[in-house]
């Protein structure tokens, strides 16, 4: 049987996204599904189980290679906020207030200056 999960070490023009691949990867995980029903009804077949397991595994590493190979997707960067001019507003501190304030309190008629 052929060694499947060499095939992405000697071949230097993958293209992990080609139809060939996507259709490749396909199969092989339907493929696992079947492997699993076998191994569920094997029982006492042992040699059955044994291949089956085998199969399997090799399916897992091809799957794996696949998955390094793949690229994979980059997060756009998010840009900076768009920075907003602001207009100063003249300090209004209660130490500035207090004059301004002071001249609108009506005050009783003999603590007028």
């Amino acid at each position: 049987m052929m060694n499947l999960s060499s095939k992405g070490k000697t071949d230097h023009n993958y293209k992990p996204l080609d139809d060939l691949t996507t259709t490749l990867v396909h199969q092989c995980r339907r493929s696992q599904t079947t492997i699993q029903r076998i191994v569920e009804t094997a029982e006492d077949n042992e040699a059955l189980l044994f291949e089956a397991l085998n199969v399997n595994d090799e399916i897992q590493k091809v799957l794996t290679k696949y998955e390094e190979l793949k690229p994979h997707p980059v997060a756009p960067l998010q840009p900076e906020p768009a920075m907003i001019p602001v207009a100063v507003e003249p300090d209004e501190s209660p130490r500035h207030l207090d004059t301004k304030e002071d001249s609108l309190i009506r005050k009783p008629a003999g603590s007028r200056p």
